[in-house]
């Protein structure tokens, strides 16, 4: 076993990643780093997610609250929330606060992703793109796809192309 160190079913090899060795118990489905590295985020094929911290190799905690795997992590810019989001639509996407793996807000689609600066997170749902605050549950806009035509929507106003 090349592990330096191992918690549960994470591996950590100090030397490279591909010297990384799967477990037989989980197979991951998304993993996510901090910035600077302090923490990673992991998710096996059955949730919850699990936060790792890099120095001490110890589980910080799990993000629970998914009912089907996740199928997508993300860490923010600022390193403050992680965002998750399950491969089925009907489970959604979630974001969490970094201290303790509080949920933050709950939202509808997958394939979550964070704005460059944090602020907005991007989900899709069959064919509709939406974007929301990331401070609050607040939706900014919608697009859907119609006759390969895009149509927006402002907070309830419809402005069709």
């Amino acid at each position: 076993n090349r592990c330096q160190s191992q918690a549960g079913d994470v591996c950590f090899v100090e030397e490279s990643a591909d010297q990384f060795e799967e477990s037989d118990s989980a197979t991951l489905t998304a993993i996510a780093f901090s910035e600077r590295e302090k923490f990673v985020v992991s998710s096996p094929l059955r949730p919850p997610a699990h936060v790792w911290d890099m120095e001490t190799h110890e589980k910080r905690f799990d993000l629970v609250g998914h009912s089907g795997f996740i199928g997508f992590v993300e860490v923010s810019p600022d390193s403050q929330r992680i965002l998750t989001s399950s491969y089925f639509e009907n489970d959604g996407s979630k974001l969490w606060e970094t201290t303790q793996g509080r949920e933050v807000l709950s939202l509808p689609g997958r394939g979550a992703k964070f704005s460059r600066n944090g602020q907005r997170i991007a989900t899709f749902k069959a064919k509709t793109a939406f974007v929301w605050s990331a401070a609050s549950n607040e939706e900014i806009a919608r697009w859907k796809e119609r006759d390969r035509e895009m149509e927006r929507q402002r907070k309830g106003l419809q402005q069709a192309n």
